[in-house]
C-alpha cells in the first residue's frame, strides 16, 4: 500500500468541516456516529500503517467510552468553537453561523483557529481578523464559496488584504509573532506545500469507507476509494501528484493548497485549481510579498528569509497562454519569463502550446453540456 503521512477520521455524519466544502449534515444535526467497532478499527489501522490522526468531531459531545479509546494514542482534535475548553492543542473552527463568538474568546487564548468565512462577509474579514489574532496563536482563513467568485469579490478581498498588511506588520514591530496561513505560511515555504488529498493523506468516515477528503465523501458516498477489508485504489492516481500539474508545478504561490475538491468542482480536473483560486492565491502571495519587504529591516527574523520575487500576473495560466501571443523573438521571451514560471524557459513557443492546446482538450471534453 502507498504511504501515508496521516488519516482524517470523521467521527460522526455531522462533523465540522475545516476546509472549502460545506457539510450539511453539520447545520441539520443528523447524526451518524462511527461505530465504537470501527473507531477501534481505523486506529489500529492507522497505527499499523505509521499514520498519525486526525479527529473531525461534530457538535455533540461523544460518549466517554470514545473519548477514553482516542486518548490512548497520539492524535490532533479538529472541534468546532461551541466545543472550546482549556486544551490549546486542538484546532478550533469557526464555522460562519458562530463568527459572533470570537468577541467571548479570551484574550491572549494561544488557539488554533480556522475561520470559514462565507463570501457575503469578505467586506468584513480585516475586521474580524483584527478582533481574532489577538486571541490565537495561529490564524487560518479558509473562504467559502469560490466557485461563485465574481471580479467584484476578488478586488473586495484585494483590500482587505491590504488593511491586513498593515495589522501584520505592526503585530510583528510591536513584538508579537503570530502564524497566518495566508500570510506568513508563503514567507517561510520555499515549495509547494498543498492541501495533498490522496498524497499525504486520505479520509476515513463513519460508514467504513476511505475518501480522498471529507467534501468527496459528504458530496457522494458513492466517491470512496477503498475500505478496510479491500483496501485502498486510487483511480488515476497520477492526477493528484504536482508533478502531473504542468503549470502549478512551475508557479511560487506555495502556500497555495491547491484544494483538489475545488478543483474538481470548478475545472473538471483534480490538478488543475480555477481562475478564481489562482488569483486568490496570488493576492495572498502579494501580501507576503509587502510584508516581508516591509518588516526585513526591522524585525531580525525576517532577515534569513528570501525575497519573494515580482509577478505582472495573478493567473499563471492566464501568463502562459498569453506569452506565445506576444511578437517576441527567443531571446526577448526568455528574459520576460517571471522568476516563478523559470521552467518555461526549456520550453519552445511550440512546446508551449501544445501543451496549453492539451489541457484545454482535456478539460472541454469533460465540460457539461458539451
Amino acid at each position: 500500500m502507498k504511504k501515508f503521512e496521516y488519516l482524517i477520521v470523521l467521527l460522526d455524519n455531522s462533523a465540522t468541516s475545516f476546509c472549502y466544502y460545506d457539510n450539511p449534515s453539520y447545520s441539520t444535526g443528523n447524526s451518524d456516529l462511527i461505530s465504537l467497532n470501527l473507531l477501534k478499527r481505523i486506529i489500529k489501522y492507522a497505527n499499523k500503517n505509521s499514520m498519525y490522526i486526525n479527529y473531525l468531531y461534530p457538535k455533540q459531545k461523544l460518549p466517554e467510552t470514545y473519548n477514553k479509546i482516542i486518548e490512548k494514542d497520539e492524535h490532533i482534535k479538529i472541534l468546532p468553537i461551541e466545543l472550546r475548553s482549556k486544551n490549546n492543542k486542538a484546532i478550533y473552527v469557526i464555522n460562519p453561523d458562530k463568527i459572533k463568538q470570537i468577541k467571548n474568546i479570551p484574550q491572549n487564548a494561544n488557539l488554533n483557529l480556522i475561520l470559514r468565512l462565507p463570501r457575503q462577509k469578505i467586506k468584513d474579514l480585516s475586521e474580524i481578523f483584527e478582533l481574532s489574532i489577538n486571541k490565537c496563536q495561529r490564524f487560518n482563513l479558509i473562504l467559502l464559496d469560490i466557485e461563485n467568485f465574481k471580479q467584484e469579490d476578488l478586488d473586495i478581498y484585494a483590500q482587505q488584504l491590504v488593511n491586513i498588511q498593515k495589522i501584520v506588520t505592526g503585530l510583528y514591530q510591536s513584538g508579537r509573532t503570530v502564524e497566518i496561513n495566508f500570510v506568513s505560511d508563503r514567507i517561510l515555504l520555499t515549495q509547494m506545500n498543498n492541501c495533498d488529498a490522496g498524497t499525504k493523506h486520505l479520509t476515513f468516515a463513519p460508514n467504513g469507507k476511505f475518501y480522498l477528503c471529507p467534501a468527496f465523501y459528504h458530496q457522494n458516498p458513492e466517491n470512496s476509494v477503498g475500505d478496510l477489508a479491500n483496501g485502498i485504489e486510487i483511480i488515476n492516481e497520477q492526477l493528484l501528484h504536482l508533478n502531473h500539474a504542468p503549470i502549478c508545478r512551475n508557479c511560487d504561490a506555495f502556500h497555495c493548497k491547491r484544494c483538489v475538491f475545488l478543483n474538481k468542482l470548478t475545472t473538471n480536473e483534480l490538478n488543475t485549481p480555477s481562475h478564481e483560486q489562482c488569483v486568490i492565491s496570488h493576492l495572498e502571495r502579494n501580501t507576503s510579498k509587502y510584508v516581508l519587504e516591509k518588516l526585513k529591516p526591522l524585525v531580525k527574523e525576517f532577515e534569513k528569509h528570501e525575497n519573494i520575487p515580482d509577478l505582472d500576473y495573478l493567473d499563471p495560466f492566464e501568463f502562459v497562454t498569453e506569452m506565445p501571443k506576444k511578437n517576441l523573438n527567443e531571446k526577448q521571451r526568455q528574459t520576460q519569463i517571471p522568476e516563478g514560471l523559470k521552467s518555461f524557459e526549456k520550453m519552445t513557443d511550440r512546446e508551449v502550446l501544445f501543451s496549453i492546446y492539451q489541457m484545454l482538450k482535456e478539460i472541454s471534453n469533460k465540460l457539461p453540456n458539451k
